[in-house]
């Protein structure tokens, strides 16, 4: 019982990490998206595709960069002069130390922050502690991603295996793929290949 209330008091306290990082990374991301919604639409006549896609792709690096406001990505990274500064914060004294007998609980409370509720419920009846909403969220999270994992590799092996009982391409096609390539200017080699698998043409791979 002890090590499963140490886990549910663990998967809060990361559960509290995530929704700090991914509020902070949803605000952010949302504003470019904006912008670059702003952006597509006042550049969609003026200028190739392949530039408009390339734009794109900022959304991409800036999900992988971490949401802390000190970086470029952020605002006070930009506006660092115009801005008040935080007033230090004094530290207070470390507590004494006690030689009563300490519970697990109190014990993980030097390093991380548990619930009032959820610390008198397990030292008094030794109960299993109510998982809160922070960490339901972070299984919510990881239970999507998984899912979404699953669905993208068996669409993976969907379209291998589509590829691998389709059958090459007549000749007249490939000349006119050819000709298109040229005409937009892509370089990479790319196959033509039919299959009464797909609906529609179709475009795999990178």
């Amino acid at each position: 019982m002890e090590t499963l209330n140490s886990a549910v008091v663990l998967l809060d306290q990361w559960g509290r990490l995530f929704c700090n990082c991914a509020g902070r990374m949803l605000v952010q991301s949302s504003i470019l998206v904006g912008l670059f919604l702003l952006a597509d639409s006042f550049l969609r006549a003026r200028v190739c595709a392949r530039f408009r896609y390339g734009l794109w792709l900022l959304v991409l690096v800036k999900l992988v960069l971490p949401p802390s406001l000190a970086l470029p990505t952020g605002i006070t990274y930009w506006l660092g002069d115009y801005l008040p500064a935080v007033p230090a914060v004094s530290v207070p004294p470390a507590p004494a130390v006690s030689l009563a007998p300490i519970t697990y609980v109190e014990l993980l409370g030097d390093v991380m922050a548990v619930p009032v509720g959820a610390t008198q419920t397990a030292v008094a009846g030794r109960g299993l502690v109510a998982l809160q909403w922070p960490g339901l969220v972070l299984l919510g999270w990881v239970a999507g991603v998984l899912l979404l994992l699953a669905l993208v590799l068996r669409r993976v092996a969907s379209v291998r295996r589509s590829l691998r009982l389709s059958c090459p391409a007549r000749r007249q096609m490939v000349e006119l793929l050819e000709e298109c390539r040229a005409d937009l200017g892509v370089t990479a080699p790319v196959t033509l290949r039919l299959t009464e698998d797909m609906r529609s043409p179709c475009v795999c791979g990178f």
